[in-house]
């Protein structure tokens, strides 16, 4: 047995001591999941016995939750026919501490199963938005809902956005000079109309954090970056032309060459100084002045003249007074384009909120980010919540919380309620536990802050020093050594890290060790490169719902689709970890991960296909994405309406 896997043991056994709040940060591949389970069976063997039903596992997915309460019945119900050979030690590999068990102990532990399935609603293995819905059902009265009121489902949320999406567009036209039409239009110029149906679904998501930062987002982004109220881009651009000094740039005239960059500045600089007073000269001026990706030209430092005027971070000197004085207009106008697109968002999303908590009232309808900000309420902020966190109180003793770096700030609040009282009293054996892994949080969007996990850690250490523990499992069982130091090279010495903490991850976390001892491999293949004319999404001359064939992802997935059938006709080996052999490749060893099921997706397993590689395909399709259902559903069309005939053709 390797010093690793021995490190890697110790590490979760330590994480899953009952008597401890614990704080885990946890890598993939670490066992955050057997810790969990470790952890709750040591508390149900734990004296004096607990009570099933006070044990709260909270997670962020039905998929997540499901996963634990299987693993934890299986332990359980293995345990349950065991010898008492077998069971003692499994006992001892639990806690690492082999002991003499008395008969009485061992009988405990084989009805650890049936105690489990007997208590009621079972063990409380549930996401964190199930118990804010049992929480709101237990107290409705005092959450001051409807009791009886149904979960939205995602039919109906997409009718009540499009509904919403109506009833703005009809108030827009009614006012086309207004506010709410400005915004539309801004919003379905930047990325036609999808960005304004994005825009509404995002605003109906998470509808009590627009209504609640909406009034105030605009302004605070104003007066964070130092603008005054009636500061706007063009106001900015017209201060800048008032502020030029012209005898400056007239003095560089003769300094001017044939050089790319002095062309360019030649360009757009002499117009203007024809016409100093011209306003739109002068905006060609500095906009002639910008790189394709909107920063100043570093270029401009050819001549002495020149040089000295403008400048470049590349040059000795440095930048000129004219360049930098573009720079910070530069800067000014791009936080200046943050704030107005800002107000442009909000001025959309206020109101498409408001609609949909009015809609949502009407019907008596909840979703899941009014399961959460209810319940905070409720135990946070509302006058009932000292009787119902006393209710509570009575059935909470350990709360577990799983995949801690996707929790939100109100979901914090909520776990704070439940747990506030923990510690309180000397002896107090109840404990908190959360397991987390700073690098894979993809909540952003609901609103998950992985520092906040950090932060919980923290806070719970100055609450109880003496009780608490901060655990780093960094050993990973399932890649190999140099998946790993992937890994650690982007977020460590690129500086992903960095980019999402402003405090480093807990116990240098990035910091990645193997178990495994076999070879691995990473290979950085190059891109494909984009057609001149473009990517054509709907190529006239494309097979029917195919890319085109110099598309850059057709190419890219007939590239993958080659090496693949490369890898097995030369029957590369692979090591057989059941066999302990090594072997030829089978289709069954590759795995393709994607990002989603994009056009991509369909392109690499139809040229697996032609390429004659064995590949198990789509394992789900979206039903009205499906042909041969558009045909039924064109059928079905013409047959309600035969003078329909584009669904005839159809």
């Amino acid at each position: 047995m390797s010093s690793a896997f021995t490190n890697a043991v110790i590490a979760q056994r330590q994480a899953a001591d009952p008597r401890k709040n614990v704080f885990v940060a946890a890598n993939a591949g670490s066992g955050k999941t057997r810790v969990l389970v470790d952890r709750v069976i040591r508390i149900l063997l734990a004296q004096p016995v607990p009570r099933p039903d006070k044990i709260i596992c909270l997670t962020y997915t039905k998929a997540a939750a499901s996963e634990m309460q299987t693993r934890l019945f299986e332990r359980l119900g293995a345990w349950s026919v065991m010898d008492d050979e077998a069971l003692v030690t499994a006992l001892d590999n639990l806690d690492g501490h082999p002991a003499k068990r008395s008969p009485e102990f061992l009988a405990r532990a084989r009805r650890l199963f049936a105690q489990a399935l007997e208590t009621p609603e079972g063990l409380k293995v549930q996401t964190i938005h199930a118990f804010c819905e049992r929480l709101l059902r237990r107290f409705p009265v005092e959450a001051q809902i409807a009791p009886g009121y149904d979960m939205i489902d995602d039919q109906t949320r997409a009718q009540l956005v499009e509904q919403i999406k109506s009833t703005l567009f009809a108030q827009a036209l009614a006012k086309p000079e207004g506010m709410l039409a400005s915004a539309i239009n801004a919003a379905a110029a930047r990325n036609a109309q999808s960005a304004v149906t994005e825009l509404l679904d995002w605003a109906c998501y998470s509808s009590h954090r627009v209504i609640a930062d909406g009034g105030s987002a605009a302004s605070n982004l104003r007066a964070h970056f130092g603008f005054e109220y009636s500061d706007t881009t063009d106001s900015l651009l017209r201060a800048a032309h008032s502020a030029t000094d012209f005898t400056l740039l007239r003095s560089i005239v003769a300094d001017l060459n044939d050089k790319a960059a002095n062309v360019k500045l030649a360009g757009v600089l002499l117009p203007m100084l024809e016409a100093p007073d011209d306003f739109e000269r002068f905006k060609a001026y500095y906009e002639g002045l910008l790189t394709k990706d909107g920063a100043m030209s570093a270029a401009l430092s050819t001549g002495p003249d020149v040089g000295a005027v403008y400048g470049s971070r590349n040059s000795k000197a440095g930048y000129g007074p004219e360049g930098l004085r573009l720079l910070e207009l530069n800067e000014n106008l791009r936080e200046m384009a943050m704030v107005e697109l800002t107000d442009i968002i909000f001025t959309l999303a206020v109101p498409a909120a408001k609609l949909y908590d009015t809609l949502k009232t009407q019907r008596r309808l909840l979703d899941f980010s009014d399961l959460i900000e209810k319940a905070r309420v409720l135990l946070v902020d509302s006058e009932s919540r000292e009787w119902v966190r006393y209710k509570l109180d009575q059935g909470a003793d350990h709360v577990l919380v799983d995949e801690a770096q996707d929790t939100a700030g109100d979901q914090w609040a909520i776990i704070d309620a439940l747990t506030a009282e923990f510690g309180a009293t000397m002896g107090d054996e109840r404990t908190r536990f959360a397991v987390g892994d700073e690098k894979q949080s993809i909540y952003g969007f609901q609103g998950a802050e992985p520092e906040l996990f950090l932060a919980q850690g923290r806070q719970t250490d100055l609450q109880n020093p003496a009780a608490f523990e901060a655990v780093a499992l960094q050993h990973s069982f399932r890649s190999a050594g140099e998946v790993l130091k992937i890994v650690d090279a982007i977020f460590k010495e690129c500086g992903a890290a960095k980019q999402i903490y402003s405090v480093p991850p807990a116990g240098d976390i990035a910091q990645h060790q193997a178990i495994r001892t076999d070879q691995g491999r990473v290979e950085l293949w190059p891109l494909t490169r984009v057609p001149e004319g473009g990517e054509i999404d709907n190529a006239w001359d494309a097979p029917v719902d195919e890319l085109a064939e110099d598309s850059s992802r057709e190419q890219a997935a007939k590239i993958i689709a080659k090496s693949v059938a490369k890898w097995l006709s030369e029957g590369q080996a692979v090591w057989d970890v059941k066999a302990k052999a090594v072997r030829a490749m089978r289709p069954g060893d590759i795995m393709i991960l994607m990002r989603s099921r994009s056009d991509v997706f369909h392109a690499i397993i139809r040229n697996l296909k032609k390429e004659g590689v064995a590949v198990a395909g789509a394992d789900r399709l979206k039903l009205p994405d499906n042909i041969g259902v558009q045909d039924l559903v064109s059928l079905g069309k013409f047959l309600a309406l035969p003078d329909d005939d584009l669904s005839l053709a159809e």
